[in-house]
């Protein structure tokens, strides 16, 4: 049985306390001793997360705010799955501004979302190019 919990059975040889924009170590406890899982959601995660961004940028160039602030919510879910802190306050504070004015995100709060996703992205885009592998408890 694998213990993620472990230093033996780090999912990576780095430490997840260097990421700064997601907590990998909440999100390996909420998927448990499931390592395979673990990365299988994280690259949908990241395939998701790009997908949203762009709706949401879409959306503003359009000025379509009710779809717009549907995409910033689901973006936002897709960060809290990544438990990525920063990510979620600027995103809840953009669909609360969308909700609240019934028009799209301005230029800078659209930059402040983008600018969190791209460390978002970033993140996680290294930890998948390089995972490292996952060994049983002996």
């Amino acid at each position: 049985m694998m213990n993620l919990h472990t230093e033996r059975n780090s999912l990576t040889p780095r430490s997840h306390a260097a990421f700064q924009h997601i907590d990998l170590d909440e999100v390996q406890h909420f998927v448990d001793e499931r390592p395979e899982v673990l990365l299988e959601l994280l690259r949908l995660a990241l395939s998701t997360c790009r997908d949203q961004i762009s709706f949401v940028n879409r959306c503003g160039a359009t000025g379509d705010a009710p779809a717009q602030r549907l995409a910033i919510h689901n973006l936002l879910n897709t960060f809290n799955f990544l438990r990525a802190r920063k990510a979620i306050t600027t995103a809840r504070r953009a669909e609360r501004y969308v909700a609240a004015s019934y028009t799209p995100l301005g230029p800078m709060m659209l930059t402040e979302l983008n600018a969190v996703y791209d460390a978002v992205e970033a993140e996680l885009s290294s930890f998948l190019s390089h995972p490292g592998t996952i060994t049983p408890a002996v």
